[in-house]
């Protein structure tokens, strides 16, 4: 295994409150650099959150593991690929998986694919930004609840000093609509 020492993403959250934009876009490019080669791979990771993402050093450009594939399933076949000749080209994901305030919509209506990450990557944007969930609430039910009624809001004070461009980027991920989602 290999030593991180920066530790947990989430504890450099925590540590900081909030990103600036241009710190929350080097972590995203990397995040986003792991779970393309995941999709790329035909594996959905079903499990995204700062949690999951350990940091090699302390340092500021230090590069980002992503981690706990405990939840992640293949969801086809690599063309070509001769080690995986029992696994059907599409499997459909249908469990309910994954920590409350990172899952998407479609994962709570049973019926979803690989534009579930992107949405926990979406809600991880938004956490860099403003240092908070975009869906709340006090137990698994209500955040479950907010998660498939409401929309995702940028009212704090915090989101006046963020651009409209990081703002539309975090409502493209947390687009409702899988098949409308930007993909990674």
């Amino acid at each position: 295994m290999e030593l991180a020492e920066g530790g947990e993403l989430f504890d450099k959250i925590i540590k900081s409150e909030r990103f600036s934009e241009r710190r929350a876009a080097n972590y995203m490019r990397k995040i986003l650099g792991a779970v393309k080669h995941l999709h790329e791979k035909m594996v959905c990771h079903r499990d995204l959150k700062p949690e999951n993402f350990l940091l090699s050093d302390k340092s500021p450009d230090a590069e980002i593991k992503l981690i706990d594939f405990g939840l992640s399933k293949r969801f086809g076949i690599l063309e070509g690929s001769n080690m995986l000749k029992n696994i059907p080209k599409k499997v459909d994901l249908k469990t309910i998986v994954g920590t409350p305030y990172y899952v998407a919509p479609e994962v709570l209506k049973q019926n979803y694919d690989k534009a579930c990450d992107v949405w926990s990557l979406g809600i991880i944007l938004y956490i860099f930004l403003c240092g908070y969930p975009p869906f709340e609430g006090d137990n698994s039910s209500e955040i479950f609840r907010n998660v498939l009624q409401q929309n995702v809001k940028f009212e704090d004070e915090i989101w006046r000093s963020v651009s409209e461009e990081a703002k539309n980027l975090i409502r493209r991920m947390l687009d409702k609509n899988p098949k409308t989602r930007i993909s990674a």
